[in-house]
């Protein structure tokens, strides 16, 4: 494929997004750029440089910052934008393309929408080290919330469904549940995963109440921790509280400290359900 042809596929995602959620996406007011492996910081210095400024403050220089990245969105107060790694976006299957542009312009969407006035991130999460303690928690519930909120709105927004049957994801949710261990430096992508996942699924979808679809994600048998389970139904009450993709400060402080609670529980059950000393 070439850049052409991502374009392309952009703009339908655009186009979809546009109808479903009446937005006004376009090549106008959504700038791109195209980063490969040997120049990657490059251009995201002269991207954000140009368009986005205080994305620079981010630590692009870590060998680490792309790593598995296909696309990155960016939102502003002028312009909104997709970053992509065009090796990737070059070798994707069309359809895998338009999902991950979905999921990039609902980063950009809730940006803009999950509060009033927009920028959670910058307003909540970012105290400049006045208090860490609770920028981690915060920092800890948004990274958690803004990854599955993309899934889900992508799979919302998408005109065929992204998800499947609980029974056929089972082996995918099991292995994000694994993966969702302190050890791990990407632990809240997984369960970010594992609640897409969760949610996206037919029967979770359809439930009427939370105590229907509590009986689904238990019967999965993924773990007793009560921590999860009080973390996946707190999602679940957010979700129907108003429109989907908002959220509240005490809701995300909520959700930062469930999630580290589900860290310590895998902690105590690795080392035999005591507390090492």
């Amino acid at each position: 494929m070439e850049r052409a042809g991502i374009e392309n596929i952009l703009q339908r995602a655009m186009s979809r997004f546009n109808h479903v959620m009446d937005t006004s996406y376009s090549f106008a007011n959504i700038r791109t750029g195209y980063f490969n492996h040997d120049n990657a910081a490059e251009v995201y210095e002269h991207f954000c440089g140009r368009y986005f400024p205080g994305r620079l403050a981010e630590d692009y220089h870590a060998p680490q910052f792309f790593e598995n990245v296909a696309a990155s969105a960016f939102a502003g107060a002028e312009y909104d934008g997709i970053l992509c790694n065009e090796p990737f976006c070059m070798a994707a299957a069309q359809k895998e393309l338009y999902e991950i542009f979905l999921h990039e312009l609902s980063h950009i969407f809730c940006c803009h929408n999950e509060i009033a006035g927009g920028d959670f991130y910058g307003r909540y999460c970012c105290n400049h080290g006045e208090d860490a303690y609770t920028d981690g928690i915060m920092n800890a519930g948004y990274a958690l919330w803004r990854e599955f909120i993309a899934g889900v709105m992508a799979d919302n927004v998408c005109e065929y469904n992204m998800g499947t049957d609980l029974c056929n994801a089972r082996t995918d949710i099991m292995r994000c549940w694994i993966r969702t261990v302190p050890e791990k430096r990407d632990a809240k992508m997984y369960l970010s995963q594992l609640l897409v996942l969760l949610f996206t699924s037919r029967e979770i979808a359809t439930s009427a109440a939370w105590n229907m679809a509590e009986g689904y994600v238990r019967g999965l048998q993924l773990t007793e921790e009560k921590a999860f389970y009080e973390l996946v139904k707190e999602v679940w009450e957010n979700l129907y509280r108003g429109e989907y993709w908002e959220i509240s400060g005490d809701f995300i402080y909520a959700l930062g400290n469930l999630y580290l609670a589900v860290l310590a529980g895998k902690y105590k059950e690795a080392s035999g359900g005591t507390e090492r000393q």
